[in-house]
């Protein structure tokens, strides 16, 4: 927001704006998740919650890079100028109906957490799989959304000097709803002490964002395959760990109890 407040609409900017957030964010919640108590001293982390913070760490990593990755390496594309400021008008609207609805991830991670120290492993699972199909359904509407509307918002939001590309909004959506719905995989996976593949999975998702921003064959079109391969690939992986997860990992669990 502030460097758009002060016109700067350069692609490494709005990037490294959305980092410094980030990283903002984590540290305080480290500093946070290491009070003992309301009166308690400020304690070190044990070994387990510095691989869990690492392995979130990563993930987070991971989706800034697919997210917006574009936004540093559009230059080195070839993306015009003006496209590129239509394409951070793009990103930004599409944002703003899935960081409404990650509000719902707090209770989320909650109740999936209550249901694992309770030892109701299924019970867990079922509550991933609603918020999974929840941020499915909510993914068509925004896609609905941009689709009728996305030119009039984007105009709104930029002024009209910038062509709305309706393959290229779609796309946003597609990447975002993606990330968004293996969400829920990855908190399960956290929950019942899978983190590490939490992070392979993840940081798979950032390379095959970099594998592709490297095919310098596809010039410009980067911009849209770029984000789609790595928001795919953290789908599938994420997808696949989930299935393997419900009918393997988390019955062994229950029968051992």
């Amino acid at each position: 927001g502030f460097f758009m407040a002060t016109g700067n609409l350069a692609g490494e900017h709005l990037f490294y704006s959305g980092a410094a957030g980030h990283l903002v964010g984590f540290v305080f919640l480290r500093l946070m998740a290491s009070t003992s108590s309301r009166s308690g001293p400020l304690r070190l982390l044990g070994w387990q919650e510095y691989r869990l913070a690492a392995s979130v760490a990563l993930s987070s990593a991971s989706v800034l890079v697919i997210s917006s990755g574009g936004l540093v390496l559009a230059s080195w594309w070839g993306v015009t100028d003006r496209r590129l400021v239509a394409y951070a008008g793009i990103v930004n609207l599409v944002r703003v109906p899935f960081m409404i609805m990650n509000s719902t991830s707090g209770p989320l991670n909650v109740e999936i957490a209550r249901s694992t120290a309770a030892g109701n492993l299924r019970g867990a699972s079922l509550v991933a799989a609603k918020w999974a199909a929840l941020m499915t359904a909510a993914s068509a509407l925004v896609g609905v959304a941009v689709f009728v509307a996305g030119s009039a918002l984007l105009k709104a939001f930029i002024g009209s000097g910038y062509r709305f590309e309706l393959g290229l909004a779609m796309a946003v959506v597609a990447v975002e709803a993606l990330l968004w719905i293996s969400g829920a995989p990855r908190f399960l996976a956290i929950a019942v002490g899978r983190a590490g593949r939490v992070a392979a999975q993840w940081a798979a998702g950032g390379v095959a964002f970099l594998v592709v921003a490297l095919q310098s064959a596809l010039d410009d079109g980067r911009l849209i395959a770029a984000p789609l391969a790595g928001a795919a690939v953290t789908a599938l992986l994420s997808g696949v760990g989930a299935i393997w997860m419900t009918r393997r990992h988390i019955p062994t669990l229950v029968k051992n109890q």
